[in-house]
């Protein structure tokens, strides 16, 4: 496309034009004035980027002024952007709704306030991303007055440094031809208005034209389907017989008809011979025109219908300007007739535009026979939009000029045989897709994708912060691989689109395609991957985060040639089970998620399963069968495609998939718009395809993870999907004597994985367990989800999380932390209660009445053990020890802190190590405005890296939350570093000496602190190396979770004897 030619396209996307336009009503002089002001307010805050809107827009201005003025009054309204560092479409609603009405007063306004830096104005300027130092008088100012070479505030770094500069005029770029694209897709197709221009002077060329001859062959054939049209179709074969060109052959193949059809075909062939009628099995409009193009003999073929009929001077006018002006393919106009009005499908256009939207009918095209034939006939699995698959692939080898005649009067009612009425319309997306995608070219690249490489594939529609941050965790989490991320933008409107490009510009593993309409998941997912590269190939939603540790356990599971496919975990935000896998609770029944809504330890019992069946949120497969099996049947929109991939792979190869439940990954369900409407059509669809081939009953699948389906209901919607009542599986399938719910206070996702809470409860969840327990967790968030209906006993562990009872369980209290926050009704709430503190105890059983009992916190010996025989002398060519422990620590001489500095300041005894001149090494985060760089070894330190880091140090510094002290709670991190053979200081906590004696010292001083930091006096004050190593074989086995479940589980067992 020429330069001059993109420019006429831009100009006309924004409704300018590039020939002076006539003349509009004016303004009222208010609604003039108003859009001087705000433009000039635009101007003025700094809102505006005159040269980065012109680059949009597609036009130069003479002033800025003009340039805000024409956005004021055509572009604020749809949220376009006119800067770079802004997207007024992803701001939050009071700002929308003020930026869509022009209302630029409230606008600046609202973005002065400091809440304007609580929120990303755009991917590429994110004021959160700012320090307090970096901010001016307010955040506008310094969007304003932003140096463009400075290092842009990103929402997403990713590891990136852009500037202004660096970023502008790319992105102008992309936003103009997305601008383009965009066109195409709004323009309509159709007027209402004739457009039929005077043709006489081409009627009157062709008048004098000698058209080609053949004796023997006629000028034309024109190919007619019929299907039961006995009485409908006489219409149609006048309108071409009656033709003012006369040298036509009329092709009609009855497509299987039962009605007599084919007795008005002999009828019609003996009262006149250019009617020739062929037969054929009923096998659908494609495959009867390709039958009628094996037996057209004309130079030229056109297509009509059995329910239209032809203007008699259609084939005339068009075959003479073929003819005249060396054609190879054109078409006429439509006559849309309806109640509702008349219409003119007429619209000149190409390849391009095909590809977003049909403008050609076939009953109007005449081309070649032998482009006809180059073509390859019309594709005989589509059922619907034949005629637009027919005309994309006609493009690519000759694209159809529009004649400007009038070929066909067509009445558009509710005739329920007619194909558009019959057939589905997500035909029109298979036909998108598959010309998208062009997978012919895709198999014949096969050997190109480069091996080891793993391509993840994420569809994208209208949204642009979920994808980054899906795309954000696969680079973060996927180190170690070789993956490329190939991103579809789905026909998003505008701004999102740019929203995209600005969030994801710079990686050089990540790419964007983008579809100018939405092909919905499947065709936005198989487009994905025609653009992709690798052997392995992992789709994957956009609305996920990935973990660590996600993509080895896909890849691994993988290897067998048996394994189809591999689904990770899949969360629910609040981290319980959004899908195990696929089952098929019964026969001929549509499948479901196994586990959903249960607790993520579930699903470790379900971990060598085979399913039919997995979820296409996130899976892997392989490149090659994904190719074999032309992806995604798009016929389905935004559901089953998944389940209907899998099943036709299976009947393909065989195998089965597996879910990895080790590899996890979060979804935040159905966040994109409009992912939900299509439930119904697409059961439907796939009902009609699958049914009595169905899986099932994957009844065994249920039995393995402890449960049974005690009655099988089912939804609301057509072709209900099952919805079982799920129990605690009874006889050899039980699991557990109990069935255990632990609440974990820790918050859900990544976040939540590194608080010592959630290993805290999941090593109990192990003791339990090996008590002969069955013992899942739940984090902060799911306490009462309803899958806890089926426990048995409630065990809430208490931190800053307030627990409540449940109904008809055995319900436990543990408060291990925070007791300032426990209340005298909470406790009474209780059947059991414990607590991690004597004094504690004493006191709440005194002022409750309750029972309160002591059970302190614990250790995991399996991981917090002794070296041999003592720190000291561990030795470094221990492969396990070294390869764990944290880098450059002196063996046996270094003070180790381990913790968060607490967002009022840093810990007292860090302080008062330095103070006292001891060489601190503090791991945890938020210590960096707090301590020397030299002292702080990072942010984060592995729950595995622990022990040895406890093993090695020469003292392990602890401290205690005031509330905690001052109760008696003595810290988990002092049970660990004993059980490791450690040297503990800690500050005073009442019943420390009680429960540990001199093994803990306590300090009240600087000095006193610089006396027990003294490695000198080390063994006088906590004992060699073997009263240690006594010492913490002693706490291993008297504070282990082990000995605190049986601690539990006695108890439960006699409150249930006791008949609770």
């Amino acid at each position: 496309m020429g330069l001059r030619n993109l420019r006429r396209r831009i100009q006309r996307a924004w409704g300018a034009s590039p020939t002076p336009a006539p003349a509009v009503p004016a303004k009222s002089r208010t609604q003039q004035d108003h859009c001087t002001a705000a433009a000039e307010m635009l101007i003025e805050a700094g809102l505006f980027d005159m040269a980065f809107y012109s680059s949009i827009a597609g036009r130069q201005f003479k002033t800025e002024k003009r340039a805000a003025r024409h956005y004021v009054m055509r572009g604020m309204r749809h949220h376009a952007p006119c800067h770079p560092l802004l997207m007024p479409g992803a701001l939050p609603l009071r700002i929308r709704q003020s930026w869509k009405h022009a209302e630029v007063a409230d606008v600046i306004r609202e973005l002065r306030k400091p809440s304007a830096r609580k929120f990303a104005w755009s991917p590429l300027f994110d004021p959160r991303a700012l320090a307090e130092s970096d901010i001016d008088q307010d955040v506008l100012t310094t969007f304003a007055t932003w140096d463009r070479d400075r290092a842009l505030p990103l929402a997403w770094s990713m590891g990136r440094t852009l500037t202004l500069n660096a970023v502008s005029d790319d992105v102008a770029r992309i936003a103009a031809e997305l601008m383009v694209v965009r066109r195409r897709r709004r323009m309509s197709r159709t007027t209402s208005k004739s457009p039929v221009a005077d043709i006489s002077a081409l009627k009157e060329r062709i008048a004098h034209a000698s058209l080609p001859s053949d004796e023997g062959r006629p000028l034309v054939s024109v190919v007619m389907p019929v299907w039961n049209r006995a009485e409908i179709m006489l219409p149609a074969v006048r309108s071409v017989l009656n033709q003012t060109l006369t040298d036509v052959e009329l092709v009609i193949v009855d497509d299987g008809s039962t009605d007599g059809t084919a007795d008005v075909l002999r009828e019609l062939a003996q009262a006149d011979e250019r009617v020739k009628p062929l037969e054929g099995e009923h096998r659908g409009v494609s495959a009867a025109r390709n039958i009628g193009l094996g037996h057209a003999t004309g130079r030229f073929i056109a297509f009509l219908d059995s329910d239209n009929e032809w203007r008699s001077d259609f084939l005339a006018t068009i075959v003479g300007a073929m003819h005249l002006d060396g054609l190879d393919a054109a078409y006429g106009i439509v006559h849309l007739v309806s109640d509702a009005g008349d219409e003119f499908l007429t619209f000149e256009g190409g390849l391009d535009d095909l590809l977003v939207r049909n403008h050609i009918d076939m009953n109007a095209l005449v081309v070649r026979a032998e482009i006809a034939q180059q073509v390859g006939g019309f594709d005989e699995s589509l059922r619907r939009w034949v005629d637009h698959d027919f005309a994309i692939r006609l493009a690519r080898v000759a694209e159809p000029r529009l004649v400007p005649v009038v070929a066909v009067d067509y009445r558009q009612d509710a005739d329920h045989d007619r194909i558009t009425n019959r057939e589905a319309g997500s035909w029109q997306y298979v036909v998108l897709s598959n010309n998208w995608c062009r997978w012919d070219l895709v198999e014949s690249s096969m050997a190109e994708r480069v091996a080891g490489r793993v391509s993840v594939l994420i569809p994208a529609y209208h949204e642009y912060e979920m994808t980054a941050r899906a795309v954000e965790t696969v680079l973060q989490c996927s180190a170690g691989h070789d993956v490329e991320i190939v991103v579809t933008d789905n026909g998003s409107y505008g701004w999102a689109s740019i929203g995209l490009t600005e969030a994801l510009y710079g990686l050089p593993n990540v790419r964007i395609a983008y579809a100018p309409t939405n092909l919905q998941f499947a065709g936005g997912s198989n487009l994905a991957f025609a653009r992709s590269t690798g052997d392995t190939v992992v789709f994957l939603n956009n609305d996920t985060e990935v973990r660590d540790g996600w993509l080895q356990p896909l890849l691994d599971r993988l290897q067998d040639p048996q394994v189809r496919g591999v689904q990770p975990l899949l969360l629910y935000g609040d981290d319980t089970i959004q899908a195990a896998g696929t089952v098929f609770p019964a026969q001929g029944v549509l499948g479901m998620h196994l586990l959903a809504g249960f607790s993520r330890d579930d699903a470790a019992k379900i971990s060598d399963q085979k399913f039919a069946a997995v979820t296409a949120a996130a899976v892997a497969l392989r490149a090659e069968e994904v190719v074999e099996m032309r992806g995604f049947d798009p016929i389905f929109i935004n559901g089953m495609e998944d389940i209907d991939l899998c099943l036709r792979m299976q009947e393909r190869w065989g195998g089965h998939f597996e879910v990895a439940t080790d590899a996890v990954v979060t979804h935040l369900e159905s966040k994109t718009p409009g992912r939900g409407r299509n439930i119904a059509f697409n059961r439907g669809i796939f009902y009609d395809r699958w049914r009595g081939r169905m899986p099932g009953p994957d009844t065994g699948h249920f039995a393995a993870a402890g449960l049974e389906i005690a009655k099988l209901g089912v939804d609301v919607l057509p072709h209900p999907a099952p919805r079982p009542l799920l129990l605690r599986a009874s006889g050899s399938d039980r699991i557990g004597e109990y069935r255990w719910s632990i609440k974990n206070p820790a918050n859900p996702g990544p976040r939540g994985d590194k608080w010592g809470d959630t290993h805290y409860i999941a090593a109990l969840r192990d003791a339990l367990v090996a008590q002969g327990q069955d013992a899942v967790s739940l984090r902060h968030g799911a306490h009462a989800v309803p899958t806890t209906t089926i426990d048995d006993v409630n065990l809430v562990i208490r931190g800053l999380d307030r627990g409540y009872a449940h109904p008809g369980q055995i319900n436990v209290l543990w408060v291990i932390s925070h007791p300032e926050l426990v209340t005298e009704n909470e406790i009474a709430e209780f059947d059991l209660v414990f607590a991690a503190s004597r004094g504690w105890a004493a006191r709440m059983s005194e002022r409750t009445g309750r029972d309160v009992r002591v059970l302190y916190q614990a250790t995991d010996p399996e991981l917090f053990a002794p070296a041999d025989p003592s720190p000291a002398h561990a030795s470094p060519a221990d492969a396990s020890f070294a390869d764990a422990m944290p880098s450059g620590i002196a063996l046996g001489r270094d003070v180790v802190f381990v913790g968060q500095a607490r967002p009022t300041g840093p810990r007292k005894i860090v302080m008062d190590a330095l103070a006292a001149g001891l060489d601190v090494q503090v791991w945890g985060p938020r210590w960096g405005t707090h301590i020397p760089a030299e002292h702080w070894r990072g942010e984060f330190l592995p729950n595995d890296q622990l022990a040895p880091l406890y093993r090695a140090s020469g003292v392990i510094l602890n401290d205690h939350h005031a509330d905690m002290a001052a109760h008696g709670f003595i810290a988990n991190r002092i049970f660990d570093a004993l059980a490791a053979g450690a040297r503990v200081i800690s500050d005073p906590v009442d019943g420390l000496d009680e429960v540990f004696g001199t093994a803990v010292q306590t300090y009240s001083t600087v000095e006193d602190l610089r006396r027990l930091g003294d490695p000198a006096g080390w063994d006088a004050i906590f004992g060699s190396d073997e009263q240690r190593r006594d010492r913490a074989l002693q706490v291993a086995a008297e504070h282990s979770f082990a000995a605190r479940a049986r601690t539990l589980v006695d108890a439960v067992r006699e409150f249930d004897r006791r008949g609770r």
